[in-house]
């Protein structure tokens, strides 16, 4: 873990000491964040919850604008304390995977999210992103792979009313933590097996209503904010991200799983029974890749929140009609990961915390697809973050029917961490590093 927080330190706080800019992470600061920040802090403490320029809750803002009003408001500062949450982050995701491996193979298996550049930037400029993914991972990870107590519960539903205090649109992170709730009481008998709490007894209706007040309060929060906002977004937001549904998230989201997912394929496909052409699973959710990345419009498209990330690469490459030939191919790769994903978790014994993850990642995409900005760095945390969590599940069999692992599974993810880091090197620290020498 010392590790990891080293190179963590490394990757982000030379950058944020240099003071460098030219990102759009670092524009998104300076033209909307830190505005606000000191805007909050100009109003202390009567503040304006309503008409601000962000698209998102205020928790966020108003926590860093405390810092800035009682120790300072430097930027510096301000910078340094947002990576601590991103920090955070990266060490709630290795402790949920050091539970299954050595932490050898967890730090290889974390360096895609810590080489990602959608996270360091995050981590690196005042953005909302990285605040919001780190009580949802805590409250996901917590759900789909550890035992649910009344405690524990009452925990991850306090982390979904932290997620949705920075960002409303994570109201999904309540359904597994309820679903976890659920199965504490009486009714868990009638849900599948697969998902009864290992080497517990009959759940009682106390036990599940002990917790309920903080499992429902994400609800709460988010529909309090709503009628203040007279909509899910502030009204200064409301027409660029409240505008419509975008069902582009679909391709985006398949695309960014094949994408990364073949690079865990070594670990998903080790010990996993090949079915052959009547595999019904397999073909449907080939089906569903196929008809999503054909009827869904997947070209550049700025009116149409189609930008950034894989949208500027379709720029550059050939399209028929309102389809880029990128996207049928990735999408297809990335159902057959989250297919062969899910078996190998199931085959290792983990069947339970495999139906958490897979249906979380379908609930968030339900949630962000009202989101009309279809960007990929709303996508590519959570993509990585189920990735690796999956593989670590796959790579500890839990039982002596399940299959050996693969010895050097763990080479795929660390390319791809090493991959990424190039990435961030040419979209990311060059332009910051060159603002620092202009």
């Amino acid at each position: 873990m010392g590790l990891l927080c080293l190179i963590f330190a490394l990757l982000v706080w030379p950058v944020i000491f240099a003071g460098a800019q030219g990102t759009s992470e670092a524009w998104d600061q300076l033209r909307y964040h830190e505005a606000v920040i000191h805007t909050m802090v100009q109003q202390w403490p009567h503040l304006d919850l309503v008409n601000y320029e962000s698209a998102t809750t205020p928790g966020y803002h108003l926590l860093l604008s405390l810092v800035a009003r009682f120790v300072s408001d430097s930027s510096m500062l301000l910078q340094f304390v947002n990576s601590l949450f991103s920090l955070a982050l990266l060490l709630a995701v290795f402790i949920h995977v050091r539970r299954h491996l050595g932490p050898w193979h967890g730090l290889a298996l974390v360096t895609p999210l810590l080489a990602s550049s959608y996270f360091l930037g995050g981590a690196i400029w005042l953005t909302t992103d990285n605040a919001g993914w780190l009580p949802v991972a805590l409250a996901l990870g917590g759900s789909a792979m550890l035992t649910p107590t009344a405690g524990r519960v009452a925990r991850w539903g306090l982390y979904c009313t932290l997620a949705v205090l920075v960002r409303q649109i994570q109201l999904w992170a309540m359904a597994p933590v309820g679903l976890a709730a659920l199965l504490m009481s009486p009714l868990a008998g009638k849900l599948p097996r697969l998902l009864h709490r290992p080497q517990a007894g009959p759940g009682s209706w106390r036990e599940f209503l002990l917790p309920l007040p903080l499992v429902v309060a994400p609800l709460i929060v988010v529909a309090i904010f709503a009628r203040l906002w007279g909509g899910l977004v502030p009204p200064a937001c409301a027409a660029p991200h409240a505008s419509g549904i975008n069902p582009a998230m679909i391709p985006l989201t398949l695309a960014l799983c094949g994408m990364h997912g073949v690079f865990f394929l070594p670990a998903f496909l080790s010990g996993v029974r090949r079915r052959g052409a009547a595999d019904v699973l397999m073909w449907g959710a080939l089906v569903i890749a196929i008809v999503a990345a054909l009827i869904i419009p997947t070209t550049y498209d700025l009116d149409a929140g189609r930008f950034g990330g894989l949208w500027d690469v379709t720029r550059h490459l050939p399209t028929i009609g309102h389809c880029s030939v990128l996207f049928p191919p990735a999408a297809v790769v990335g159902a057959l990961v989250l297919v062969w994903a899910g078996r190998a978790v199931f085959a290792a014994g983990h069947g339970r915390a495999a139906t958490f993850l897979l249906l979380s990642m379908l609930g968030w995409l339900l949630a962000q697809m009202f989101n009309a900005e279809a960007w990929q760095r709303y996508c590519e945390p959570i993509v990585l973050i189920e990735l690796i969590w999956m593989a670590a599940l796959a790579m500890a069999p839990a039982g002596q029917g399940a299959p050996s692992p693969f010895r050097g599974w763990w080479i795929g993810p660390l390319l791809l961490g090493l991959v990424q880091l190039a990435l961030s090197g040419a979209v990311l620290y060059y332009d910051a590093w060159q603002s620092v020498l202009r």
